[in-house]
């Protein structure tokens, strides 16, 4: 069975922040708690919760400026061996560079340590954690877990994913204390900045559902006007073993592929599309970081709910779309509770401002399974394309990268159906007749 393609590199490519090369670990309310950590700073008290030191202890004052990675492990447990074989590395080769590492013990026998710690040959400073005080502010649940200190003193990332915390430590070591300090105001300007730009776009003479009807009578463009416009182009990523996705993106470049939803498996009728981008993501009922997106998509709908169709496609994206492949019995019940569940939990909670469909969507761009991932912003990851108005792949790229709100609003101000909707809407608003 051919599987969807990963997009293991960084999303630097299509404009992503450092963020999105970060993965985080957790989920459900201990994940919340972890995020609340962010941006916050970090008690220098809980240091004194450790005990038995080897090697210097940490102190506010030693660690001022400094980029300070916490791994907890424990001498017995071989499992945790790895991450401070990676921590060490790491103190190695970048405690010049502003990096301090330190260790923290599991607090059941810690006797266990000294022997482990040899063995390993860790030169940077580790503790115990005897009455396991320091795991428990930090919500520790099982070691190994990385935690990341910025320059600014605050934490920056809480139990990050082994695999992230080479990027996340870079990302932190490029930055002034400054540049660390500003981070979240940065963060939050950008994020009001997009708000501000999205209110231009929206419907300011009533609230329009996502997938209703447009309000009023309008001629849809012909496929000329869609031709002559320039839309923009995708960036490749030009490296190795990424080559199905530069050449799904030298189709979009080319001629704009469409793209089919369908006709069945809607869980609040078919949307109407008229007039309107579609943005479109993929969930997996088998991948929960994919699911996670569905707040971030909201927010978008929100933001551009006069010009933008937001729909979630739930459906197994490893297996080829074009051709029927023979599925275990068993796996396709598994695949049935697991989408009846997710679909449930969705209308119950309301999750969802949008439409969402039980079903895939088609294109002759994913017969060789090239359905771009994208690396996660915290636990979102996310498969996400953009159509224009007449049913053309247009974009592709995570949510949260720093140019996909730009994108949007571009596709909007040149979409040939987009601007003759307004213009009819326009119009109908100063006359005040609609057709409703």
């Amino acid at each position: 069975m051919k599987t969807a393609a990963i997009v293991a590199a960084a999303l630097l490519a299509l404009g992503a922040p450092a963020l999105a090369q970060v993965k985080l670990e957790g989920s459900g309310e201990r994940r919340k708690q972890l995020d609340e950590m962010h941006y916050t700073p970090f008690d220098h008290a809980l240091w004194g919760e450790l005990s038995e030191w080897t090697g210097t202890a940490p102190t506010a004052e030693s660690t001022k400026d400094k980029v300070v990675l916490i791994v907890t492990w424990s001498g017995w447990y071989r499992q945790s061996h790895g991450a401070m074989r990676k921590a060490q590395s790491l103190s190695t080769r970048l405690g010049e560079k502003g990096l301090v590492v330190v260790g923290v013990h599991h607090p059941q026998n810690f006797a266990s340590g000294a022997p482990a710690a040899q063995q390993l040959g860790l030169t940077f400073a580790w503790a115990a954690d005897a009455n396991g005080k320091f795991r428990q502010a930090l919500k520790v649940d099982q070691d190994p877990d990385f935690y990341i200190i910025d320059r600014a003193g605050n934490m920056r990332y809480a139990d990050v994913d082994t695999d992230s915390v080479d990027a996340a430590v870079a990302e932190l070591l490029a930055e002034t204390p400054e540049k660390a300090a500003g981070t979240l105001a940065a963060i939050n300007a950008r994020k009001a900045a997009e708000e501000r730009e999205a209110r231009r776009f929206r419907d300011v003479h009533g609230r329009v559902k996502p997938g209703d009807a447009p309000t009023v009578d309008f001629e849809e463009p012909a496929p000329e006007a869609y031709a002559a416009v320039r839309w923009p182009r995708i960036a490749k990523f030009n490296i190795q073993g990424l080559t199905e996705i530069d050449n799904l993106i030298d189709r979009i470049n080319k001629d704009g592929p469409k793209v089919g939803l369908p006709e069945d498996g809607w869980t609040t009728g078919v949307p109407n599309t008229k007039g309107k981008l579609v943005i479109v993501y993929m969930m997996d009922p088998r991948r929960r970081d994919t699911i996670n997106i569905i707040r971030d998509m909201n927010r978008i709908q929100d933001l551009y709910v006069r010009d933008v169709v937001v729909i979630g496609s739930l459906g197994s994206y490893e297996g080829d779309n074009q051709q029927q492949v023979e599925i275990d019995p068993r796996d396709k019940a598994d695949l049935e509770r697991r989408i009846a569940t997710i679909v449930a939990s969705i209308k119950q909670n309301r999750q969802a401002n949008h439409p969402i469909v039980v079903g895939r969507v088609t294109s002759d761009v994913f017969q060789n399974g090239a359905i771009p991932i994208f690396r996660p912003v915290g636990e979102e990851m996310a498969a996400t394309f953009i159509m224009s108005s007449d049913g053309s792949m247009r974009y592709l790229g995570h949510p949260n990268t720093d140019n996909y709100h730009a994108m949007i609003r571009n596709l909007i101000n040149i979409d040939p159906g987009v601007q003759a909707r307004r213009k009819a809407e326009d119009a109908a608003a100063k006359s005040g007749s609609t057709n409703r």
